[in-house]
């Protein structure tokens, strides 16, 4: 049976790679149609080279991010380096709220190792994937 997705609907997830004792945990939400079909339409690019050969260019980190932006509504337990609460902050964009510039890039940390055997460079770049996966 088809389930049809809330778009007001959240859920919590915590990334597999903190390290912490306390984990960070983020609220996200379904993309809208709208959102999820923008994001999709930029994640391939034809380029022209210089011989008028066509190749693709994946723009996956790209929309990684911007599906934070677009379906992280809110983080609980994120410290600062000080051990100081870094709040989310969210912005007008349209009719979406989205994260604004300054919260992203406090989320643009680099997971290292572990993460990159993954397939994943940053937070940024798992929790988009899986904001898309919930989508």
């Amino acid at each position: 049976m088809l389930k049809p997705i809330n778009p007001g609907a959240t859920r919590m997830l915590t990334c597999p790679y903190d390290t912490g004792e306390v984990k960070t945990e983020f609220t996200i939400a379904p993309l809208s149609v709208e959102v999820r079909a923008m994001l999709k339409d930029r994640l391939v690019t034809r380029v022209r080279d210089t011989e008028d050969k066509t190749s693709i260019q994946m723009n996956i980190y790209q929309t990684n991010a911007e599906a934070v932006r677009y379906g992280l509504r809110s983080v609980a337990n994120f410290v600062n380096g000080e051990g100081h609460e870094v709040k989310l902050r969210l912005v007008p964009l349209g009719k979406y709220q989205v994260v604004a510039d300054e919260s992203m890039e406090k989320l643009n940390i680099p997971l290292g190792e572990v993460g990159r055997k993954d397939g994943y460079d940053s937070l940024l770049d798992w929790l988009g994937s899986q904001i898309m996966k919930g989508s």
